[in-house]
């Protein structure tokens, strides 16, 4: 079975850190920040059992932002989503590679405040929060684009800057 890729914006929010307030079951209110939902529904990305698109949706979905920073974000095993009678749709993706876009992003459907809670909470408890830094993620990007995956002229401009001005742009585009 695969996971669920949801994107943080920040995986510290996503701490199992212990506070004397909480009651039994509970989790922190901030981590739920992170699965902010448009029109009942929020965006995650299907990643294979074996992971080897793993890193074509995280390239994927940083080449959608404007700067290149880390990128944070959370595993969650796709059970979850039937146990929670969570619905999953095949959608399509808003990224610049089509296709990630087209066979990997899902949308939770028809999702309730209650149900986006107990998401909430099962992931909190069981997920597998990752980070990738910023030099991880211009090197990723710059394999991404020389490659094809990812047109240049698709990623916003002062992220494009950063990648073609890095040295490793111009190794890997000079040795292609």
């Amino acid at each position: 079975m695969g996971v669920m890729l949801r994107k943080l914006e920040n995986r510290r929010r996503w701490d199992k850190v212990e506070f004397p307030w909480l009651g039994q079951c509970e989790i922190p209110a901030d981590p739920i920040a992170d699965l902010k939902t448009v029109q009942n529904n929020l965006s995650v990305y299907y990643i294979k059992e074996d992971r080897s698109n793993l890193f074509d949706v995280i390239e994927a979905i940083a080449a959608t932002r404007d700067c290149s920073d880390r990128f944070d974000y959370i595993l969650f095993d796709q059970e979850v989503c039937s146990e929670l009678k969570i619905k999953v749709e095949n959608t399509r993706g808003q990224t610049p590679n089509q296709e990630v876009n087209k066979k990997w992003h899902r949308d939770l459907t028809q999702i309730s405040a209650d149900k986006l809670l107990e998401l909430a909470k099962v992931i909190y408890e069981k997920g597998e929060t990752n980070r990738k830094l910023e030099k991880e993620i211009i090197k990723m990007l710059v394999r991404a684009s020389l490659d094809g995956k990812i047109p240049i002229k698709d990623i916003k401009p002062q992220l494009r800057q950063k990648i073609m001005s890095t040295p490793l742009w111009n190794d890997y585009s000079s040795s292609q």
